[in-house]
């Protein structure tokens, strides 16, 4: 069997890290399943395995990326929580002013 390689349609940055996103599914070839999921270097990506390859490479976000989004997050959801509160304890207010 004659091996071939296709080579991506973009370029990568070699100082980040990428993750490669097989489509699992019946036709998935065995090459393509043992490389799901595997994280590899900007320069290190291995090129599609076979012609109509369906599998994805994407940008491998930092540990501390992610947490920065969760903490971000979070404090958006204070945000709102507070706001409703704010709105809530000015109904209350006003609703004591009409009956005082």
């Amino acid at each position: 069997m004659t091996q071939f390689t296709i080579p991506w349609d973009r370029t990568f940055d070699k100082n980040k890290k990428y993750i490669w996103i097989s489509e699992i599914g019946e036709n998935t070839c065995d090459e393509c399943k043992s490389l799901d999921g595997k994280i590899f270097s900007g320069d290190n990506i291995p090129l599609r395995p076979h012609p109509n390859c369906k599998c994805q490479v994407e940008e491998q976000e930092s540990k501390e990326s992610e947490n920065i989004k969760y903490i971000n997050n979070q404090i958006h959801t204070v945000y709102k929580y507070l706001d409703k509160c704010s709105k809530i304890h000015s109904q209350i207010n006003s609703t004591k002013n009409e009956q005082a």
